[in-house]
C-alpha cells in the first residue's frame, strides 16, 4: 500500500503547497532516476548524464550509499529492489515509538510486503485546499481552466458523483493530480451531516492507494473538516514551518490537533518530520528559530531546510515546479535534498555525520542545518 503524506499546518504562508508540490515532483524524478540504473550497460559517463538530466547528481544515491555503508543490506546504486524490479521502501513501523531509526541499512520486516504494494515509483498529488493553489502550481492555465470545469475533481469524488480514479489526471512522468475544483470550498458543508464524515477521504482512497508509491495530500490551512480527512486518511504528515516565533505557537496547536486524531481516530499516524521554509540565512531569528526547534524536537526536524528563493516564488506562475523552472536554483536542491533525506528515513537509514557538518561548494547549496550553525558560530567567533 502507497505511503500517504498529509503535508500539513494550521497557520497560513508558511509553504505547505510549496512544500506538497515540489516534494511530490521530486519523489517523481526520483523514480525516474531508479530506472536509469536498470541501464548496466552505460558507461558511467552515460549514467551520471541521465541521472544529471533528472535529478541533477544522484543526490540520492549518495546519501543512500553512505547511510548503508557497511550494514547488512547495505546497496551502493541505489535503493533495494525485489526480484521483479520493484523499489523497495520501509514501512514505517520500522521505527520506535520515540522516532529513532533501526539500525542503517536494515530492511523492516515489512519492506517485502511494502515492495510488493507500492514499488511502482508512482505519486500521487491530491490538493484537498478549496484554495486550488497545488493544482495551479503543477498545471499551466489554459489546461486548469480545463480541469475544474470538467465535473472530475477532488469535490465530486468527495461527494460520490465520481470514483477518485474519474478525476486523477497524469501531470509529469510518474506523477498525477486530484485536482481541487471551484466547489470544493462548500464540500465540507455537504459532508457535515454524512455518517462517518471525517473517513471520506479514506474511503474514495482506498481502491487507488496500491497503484501509487507515494500520495502526498495538501491540506487547507485551518482544522477544517478536509484537513481532519486528511489526518484520518494518513500514514503520516510532514509540517512545514515558517522561521518565525509566531510558527511555534502554531506548531504546539497542531501538534495537539495531531495527538487528538492519533488518540480518537487514527492511532497510527506518525510525524515524518518538521520542515524549516523560508530560511534567511542572513537573519538572526532564522538561526535562533531553527535552533530551538531541533532542541525539542531534535528526531523529527529535517536537517534540510528551504532557503527563501525567489525562484520558489516565481514557479508556480508557469505551472511547473521549482524543480522544472529552475532546476540549479538554491529552492530546487533544497526541494531535493528534502526528498532524498526522507526517503533515506523511509528506508531505514540515517544520514551520515560528515554530510551534517561538512560544507561543500557555493554556500547557497549547503541548506542543512549542521552547516548553517556551524557557519553562524564560525562568524560569532570573528
Amino acid at each position: 500500500m502507497g505511503r500517504l503524506i498529509a503535508i500539513t499546518n494550521q497557520k497560513g504562508g508558511v509553504g505547505k503547497t510549496t512544500t506538497a508540490v515540489n516534494l511530490a515532483i521530486a519523489l517523481g524524478q526520483r523514480a525516474v532516476i531508479d530506472d536509469t540504473e536498470d541501464g548496466a550497460n552505460d558507461t558511467a559517463s552515460e549514467a551520471h548524464a541521465k541521472q544529471a538530466q533528472v535529478w541533477n547528481g544522484g543526490t540520492l544515491r549518495k546519501w543512500r550509499h553512505e547511510a548503508n555503508a557497511g550494514g547488512p543490506a547495505s546497496n551502493a546504486h541505489g535503493p533495494t529492489r525485489d526480484a521483479a524490479g520493484r523499489t523497495t521502501v520501509a514501512d514505517e513501523h520500522a521505527t520506535d515509538a520515540g522516532g529513532g531509526t533501526p539500525t542503517a541499512g536494515r530492511p523492516s520486516e515489512h519492506t517485502e510486503q511494502t515492495a510488493t504494494a507500492a514499488g511502482n515509483g508512482k505519486v500521487l498529488l491530491v490538493d484537498l485546499d478549496p484554495q486550488g493553489n497545488a493544482s495551479s502550481g503543477i498545471i499551466a492555465d489554459t489546461r486548469l481552466a480545463e480541469l475544474k470545469s470538467s465535473g472530475k475533481t477532488i469535490y465530486e469524488a468527495l461527494v460520490g458523483r465520481i470514483p477518485l480514479s474519474g478525476a486523477i489526471r497524469s501531470a509529469r512522468e510518474r506523477v498525477f493530480l486530484a485536482p481541487s475544483g471551484p466547489d470544493l470550498v462548500g464540500a465540507e458543508i455537504e459532508l457535515a451531516t454524512r455518517e462517518g464524515r471525517e473517513r471520506v477521504l479514506q474511503q474514495i482512497l482506498a481502491p487507488v492507494r496500491d497503484d501509487y508509491e507515494f500520495i502526498i495530500v495538501d491540506t487547507p490551512p485551518s482544522l477544517s473538516l478536509l484537513t481532519l480527512n486528511a489526518l484520518v486518511a494518513a500514514d503520516a504528515v510532514i509540517v512545514p514551518m515558517q522561521c518565525e516565533y509566531y510558527a511555534l505557537e502554531g506548531l504546539s496547536a497542531l501538534l495537539g490537533t495531531i495527538k487528538r486524531v492519533r488518540t480518537a481516530l487514527n492511532p497510527t499516524l506518525q510525524i515524518d518530520g518538521l520542515v524549516l521554509t523560508m530560511f534567511d540565512a542572513r537573519n538572526r531569528l532564522s538561526h535562533e528559530i531553527a535552533r530551538e526547534v531541533e532542541k525539542h524536537f531534535p528526531e523529527k526536524v529535517f536537517q534540510n531546510v528551504i532557503p527563501r528563493n525567489v525562484r520558489l516564488s516565481e514557479s508556480p506562475s508557469h505551472g511547473l515546479s521549482v524543480l522544472e523552472y529552475d532546476p540549479k536554483s538554491a529552492g530546487a536542491e533544497a526541494y531535493r535534498n528534502l526528498a532524498a533525506e526522507l526517503l533515506v528515513r523511509l528506508e531505514g537509514g540515517t544520514l551520515p555525520k560528515k554530510n551534517e557538518t561538512r560544507d561543500e561548494g557555493p554556500a547557497r547549496r549547503s541548506w542543512n542545518l549542521r552547516a548553517l550553525f556551524a557557519r553562524d558560530n564560525e562568524r560569532g567567533k570573528r
